[in-house]
This record gives C-alpha cells, sequence and structure tokens, in this order.
C-alpha cells in the first residue's frame, strides 16, 4: 500500500466534511445547497465514529474488493447499494479498467467514499426527510400525500428551497445517530428536522 495513513485520515475527513460543514466546522452545518447554514455544533464527534468504521475498512478498497466495503455499510444502514457498486464499476471502466484504477489508489479510495456517501446521504433524506413529509402532510390534512405533492415537494428541491435543502444533511445525521445509537445526537437531529418537515408542510404544501 503506497498510499500513506495520514493521506487516508485527510482524505476521509473531506470526503465525509464537506458535504456537511461550512467553513466554521463543528458550528454551523450546510444544506445540500452550501449558501444555507444553521446551528448544530459538536458534530465531529458523530462523524468520527463513521470515520473510524471507514478507515477500518479502506484495506477492502486498496484490495479491489468493493462490494465488500460497500456491504459493511449495508449492513450498518440498512441500504442496498447495488446501484452504487454498479455506478463505481461503470466510472472505473471509464477511466481505463481495473488494472489503471489500482495503480491510482488515492483517486480509487475517493471515489468509492463519495458515491457511497451521495448513496447514504439520499437514503437518510428518503427515510428521514422525504417520509416524515409524507406522514406529517396527512396528519395535518387528512389528505392523500399525492403524485401532484410529490412533484411539488420535487421542484422546491429542485429550487434549492431552504428547508429541503437543510433537510438532507439532517437527515444522513439522523441516520448516522440511530445507526451508531449517538441518542443526544439522535434526538437533536430528529427535533431540528421535525422544524423543517413542519416549515415545509405548512407553508410550502398546505396550498395544495
Amino acid at each position: 500500500m503506497s498510499i500513506k495513513k495520514e493521506e487516508i485520515q485527510e482524505m476521509l475527513e473531506q470526503a465525509v466534511y464537506q458535504q456537511l460543514f461550512c467553513t466554521d466546522a463543528g458550528n454551523r452545518i450546510m444544506g445540500k445547497n452550501p449558501e444555507y447554514t444553521m446551528q448544530f455544533s459538536g458534530v465531529e464527534e458523530l462523524l468520527n465514529n463513521f470515520i473510524d468504521e471507514l478507515r477500518q475498512n479502506i484495506p477492502l478498497i486498496l484490495d479491489f474488493k468493493i462490494e465488500e466495503f460497500l456491504h459493511v455499510f449495508e449492513e450498518r444502514f440498512g441500504v442496498n447499494l447495488d446501484k452504487t457498486l454498479t455506478r463505481i464499476k461503470v466510472n472505473f471502466e471509464g477511466m481505463g479498467g481495473e488494472d489503471f484504477v489500482r495503480q491510482q489508489e488515492t483517486m480509487m479510495v475517493y471515489m468509492v467514499l463519495t458515491k457511497m456517501n451521495e448513496a447514504l446521504r439520499e437514503y437518510g433524506y428518503e427515510k428521514w426527510g422525504r417520509q416524515r413529509i409524507v406522514v406529517q402532510y396527512e396528519e395535518i390534512t387528512g389528505k392523500k400525500f399525492t403524485e401532484k405533492i410529490q412533484t411539488k415537494l420535487n421542484d422546491l428541491a429542485a429550487l434549492n428551497n431552504r428547508p429541503i435543502s437543510l433537510l438532507y444533511n439532517l437527515s444522513f445525521l439522523t441516520l448516522l445517530a440511530v445507526s451508531y445509537d449517538e441518542k443526544n445526537f439522535s434526538k437533536t437531529a430528529k427535533r431540528l428536522s421535525t422544524m423543517k418537515v413542519n416549515k415545509i408542510v405548512r407553508n410550502q404544501l398546505m396550498d395544495e
């Protein structure tokens, strides 16, 4: 293995932190749109649990056991990462195939990490964001959450609606907190998510 331990640590922190933190890391998290931020202090402790597990399993990537690496986190988060594995393989083929990629260890590790993190963030939003919006909408209005409402929600997300943007990363943090049994973080993330969900439902979807 030619890649150094300190390089791996830096890569892990970049892959995890870059989608969550603005410049004053640890005090404010950003949304899917980095222009939107909110206070959520002390998140590094939670993220370090994730980073530690990533670090322990990096040798699987370096041995080109990508499927085994992803399976570890499928088990951790209860998510199917088959599509992520396919995307990674397609990208590797486009870059020259396995033999070439094996010689580019840093690039190989970073790509696997970022593709997986993207999938986990989408899964977190589906589970702890969108599904909660559906439940909250139906509870408040007494109506079904129709395709029309879903289309409007998708349009708001495409327009970088502020509460939806922030809900993406709050949902991801909730996913991490629940999976690593960090009860204090879980409680805080769920409370902040509930605030965003209520705002989305009452201010953006109630007129439908």
